[in-house]
């Protein structure tokens, strides 16, 4: 994304500055070529002989000369209104604090007003002035002082409303911000103001929970975060009364505060850490669902996996059919909610919760889910050159502190700074990767990561692997893309060869792929299936296919999840549509 951007070329920034660089620098240009024509109109009218025109009763003009002016006085304005949203647009993402971008806006309107004042000391000015802006002959200096407080309103009023102004994509909820699916772009924008009135506070009550999720850590077989997200008062632990129908036990939970969210989003995130022998959960006043399943070595395992998901109309009917298959585990590999990164677009997690909570009320249970990094959840491309703070004390990136998906080095529940984008799940007697596109870590590093942990784990029998961006891509592969490719093949195609990897899930490319099975980069009945391209909810990409790989067994422009049962002996994968169709197997 942003690639087409002259120089920095989808590098250095991050999205959310790329918005408010383009914006500015487009309402920027706009400032100029309407300042431009309004100087050149003004300098035409002076040097211009009187023409009679008809009268235009409204503003008074009666000659040639003067229409000119009244354009140019037009075109003025329409300059100083370019200038405004150009400083604007930095306050509403946040590039610049938004009394900067208000001070900026005063001190703009000033300027003008001064030189309108310099501009009416002439007796002919002031006459078309009286004209135009009804001036009195002798103006009176209260006349300046409410025109001085218009002007500071206007610079106070303009940087409020755009404030925290959140543009996220794939998102079809009408009535929650302003879509331009109509001028086909799958955008939506909103600000701070209007989300006070269309958003709903899913937080008012302290009584009631926020979201309920669950996410695992590499022992899925014995443990489990389960994760309760509260009102923003309820800052202690909270106390976990476990249950198996013999006995009881307490839990106290990890909470997470996130102050930088607006004031209507901010919550508190409680993880437990728990063991899954018990089958019913109460937290205080919460009576909680729970997963009836544990992943042991001899139990059958159904996995769904897919990625570029939204929250959109296409989105929510392949969570039905997903509801279906009664899975075990979700596995997404990235662009998830689609926020890119923007703290003021965390309502999209809401909606992306949300989801995850109908389908685990469909089912009974709560279903655990394992989530890959992508660029639109870091708010990056791969290979930025941006560094991107992890810190305890933000909310960005949610993806790392709503999602805790590995142990620290205590065994525990990881602070928000140490969670990674890397990591790995034991399912019965497989393993799982999730990696990370070189958003926050090389492919390097990961690479001898995997061999690292593959000699921990020598008898898994099965592995896989998921992330965002692909190595096999079904889209023609464009020059800022083969950095992903070069890099794949050098540092984890290898090592999946070497260590016999059965199946690699890669997103990105909203189409539907499967290639044949693979190894050394050529087909190999003992080889790597390389599933996916990521087309969830995410509208189905119409880039040119990629011609120079001929590898491929199916490539199709529809929207797909993949379903994989798993069993010791069997692995079956089958690409499941929006209305259940079998699109492939």
């Amino acid at each position: 994304m942003f690639e087409f951007v002259p120089i920095l070329k989808g590098l250095y920034l991050t999205y959310s500055e790329y918005f408010a660089a383009l914006i500015a620098l487009v309402a920027l240009l706009a400032f100029i070529v309407f300042y431009l024509l309004g100087k050149l109109l003004y300098h035409f009218a002076k040097t211009t002989k009187h023409v009679q025109v008809s009268p235009y009763k409204v503003i008074k003009i009666k000659t040639f000369r003067d229409v000119t002016r009244a354009f140019g006085a037009i075109f003025t304005i329409l300059a100083t209104f370019f200038l405004l949203v150009s400083i604007t647009s930095l306050g509403a993402f946040r590039v610049i604090p938004i009394w900067i971008s208000a001070l900026l806006n005063f001190i703009v309107l000033f300027i003008g007003f001064l030189h309108t004042i310099v501009k009416i000391t002439t007796r002919e000015d002031f006459a078309i002035r009286r004209g135009y802006y009804h001036f009195r002959t002798s103006p009176h200096k209260n006349i300046y002082n409410i025109i001085l407080i218009k002007l500071f309103l206007i610079a106070i009023s303009v940087p409020v409303f755009f404030k925290g102004t959140c543009i996220c994509l794939y998102e079809e909820h009408a009535d929650l911000a302003l879509s331009f699916d109509k001028l086909g772009l799958p955008a939506s924008v909103n600000t701070e103001l209007t989300r006070l009135f269309l958003i709903k506070n899913i937080f008012s009550d302290p009584e009631q929970p926020g979201h309920v999720y669950a996410t695992l850590t590499d022992e899925t077989s014995t443990q489990v975060f389960f994760n309760v997200q509260t009102h923003k008062s309820i800052t202690e632990p909270l106390t976990l009364i476990w249950s198996d129908g013999t006995s009881k036990g307490l839990v106290k939970s990890t909470p997470f505060t996130f102050d930088d969210l607006e004031n209507r989003g901010q919550r508190v995130l409680h993880t437990f850490l728990l063991n899954l022998t018990q089958t019913q959960y109460i937290i205080q006043f919460y009576i909680l669902p729970w997963i009836d399943k544990q992943y042991t070595n001899a139990d059958p395992i159904t996995i769904v996996s897919g990625g570029d998901v939204g929250t959109s109309k296409t989105a929510g009917f392949i969570w039905q059919q997903i509801a279906l298959t009664n899975p075990d585990v979700i596995f997404i590999g990235g662009d998830l909610a689609y926020d890119n990164n923007n703290v003021d677009c965390y309502w999209t997690w809401d909606l992306f919760l949300s989801d995850i909570e109908s389908l685990n009320q469909h089912i009974g249970r709560v279903v655990p889910i394992i989530l890959a990094i992508g660029n639109h959840d870091a708010g990056l491309n791969p290979f930025s050159q941006r560094t991107l703070p992890i810190s305890d004390n933000l909310a960005l990136p949610i993806f790392f502190s709503f999602f805790p998906q590995h142990l620290n080095h205590q065994q525990k529940v990881p602070r928000i700074s140490e969670r990674k984008p890397y990591f790995y799940q034991k399912l019965g007697q497989s393993i799982y990767f999730t990696l990370d596109s070189g958003y926050l870590t090389s492919y390097e590093e990961q690479g001898a990561y995997i061999d690292q942990i593959l000699k921990l784990h020598p008898f898994a029998l099965h592995k896989f692997a998921q992330y965002h961006h692909p190595i096999y891509s079904s889209c023609e592969i464009k020059d800022y893309e083969a950095i992903n490719y070069d890099q794949g093949l050098a540092y984890w195609i290898p090592v999946f060869d070497k260590h016999n990897f059965t199946t690699v899930y890669e997103n990105h490319q909203h189409l539907h792929k499967r290639t044949q099975q693979l190894k050394n980069n050529v087909p190999n009945k003992q080889g790597t299936l390389y599933i996916g391209d990521g087309v969830w909810g995410a509208d189905v990409n119409t880039c040119p296919l990629n011609v120079n790989f001929q590898y491929f067994d199916n490539v199709q422009r529809v929207s797909t999840v993949w379903v994989t049962q798993l069993t010791p002996s069997v692995i079956t994968h089958k690409a499941v549509g929006v209305n259940g169709v079998i699109f492939d197997s």
